[in-house]
């Protein structure tokens, strides 16, 4: 019954980071290459400014990036106490004289 519930959680998550990906990741990432290229059509800059410009054109993608990471991460620590405080609460019902019964109910 956990590996179902496990199950269950990663598919949404896998269909919610492509739902992401399609609505919101891919057209912050096409508009940077749109405007890397602008930089590399630009022949007033010299080396270094190419590489200036091609940098600044990232950094909105960096940032959406690196918050979905902190989001993903804060999920994971929350599913991660979830799971724990479970299983704490499963410890405490737990005695010396628990049946195998009641052990299949813990499960569940």
């Amino acid at each position: 019954m956990a590996s179902e519930a496990q199950t269950r959680v990663q598919q949404s998550f896998h269909q919610l980071m492509n739902d992401l990906d399609k609505s919101c990741m891919r057209n912050i990432q096409g508009e940077m290459h749109k405007c890397a290229a602008k930089c590399c059509d630009r022949t007033d800059l010299s080396m270094e400014g190419n590489h200036e410009c091609i940098s600044r054109c990232s950094q909105p993608l960096q940032s959406a990036q690196a918050y979905v990471e902190r989001e993903v991460n804060a999920f994971q620590d929350r599913i991660e106490r979830c799971v724990l405080s479970c299983q704490d609460s499963i410890k405490d019902k737990i005695g010396a004289n628990t049946t195998d019964d009641q052990m299949k109910g813990f499960t569940a």
